[in-house]
């Protein structure tokens, strides 16, 4: 369908401007996402959701780097090779900020939270889990485009 002012609103409505998908799904153990491609969007929600009683330290990332595929090999180690950079977000909830390099914070039983990420200048998007412990800790992270790019 082609995007118009008059069906462009009718279409975010029904949701049908954007797709979800998973960085990590019900992750127990430190370590980083699978990478979304992000670069149809401006602006993309991220889910985080934990389960049993939990608290993590979550840090979100994004490279300018393309490809069909993931081009980055190291998403913990940003250099010449791995250009990532920690990202910068919106907590849908309080309104409050979050620096990239801060990481969120996150903690409670059965929660979850949702942050609003400006990707309009990046490609890649991923997460890297650097701590988490808890009774039944898991933690999932899921990513749904919002406004498309039409750059």
């Amino acid at each position: 369908m082609r995007l118009t002012p008059k069906n462009l609103l009718t279409t975010y409505i029904m949701g049908l401007h954007g797709k979800s998908a998973s960085i990590m799904t019900q992750k127990t153990t430190s370590g980083v996402g699978t990478a979304i491609n992000v670069q149809k969007y401006e602006r993309v929600v991220l889910t985080i959701i934990g389960e049993g009683t939990i608290t993590a330290a979550l840090e979100i990332l994004g490279t300018q780097e393309t490809g069909l595929t993931d081009p980055i090999t190291d998403w913990t180690t940003p250099n010449l090779t791995n250009p990532v950079s920690p990202v910068f977000c919106v907590n849908q909830d309080s309104g409050s900020s979050v620096e990239g390099s801060t990481g969120i914070a996150f903690s409670g039983t059965a929660a979850v939270r949702q942050y609003i990420l400006n990707t309009e200048c990046l490609s890649w998007l991923n997460a890297n889990l650097s701590a988490i412990s808890g009774a039944g800790a898991k933690m999932t992270v899921k990513v749904r485009g919002v406004t498309l790019n039409y750059h």
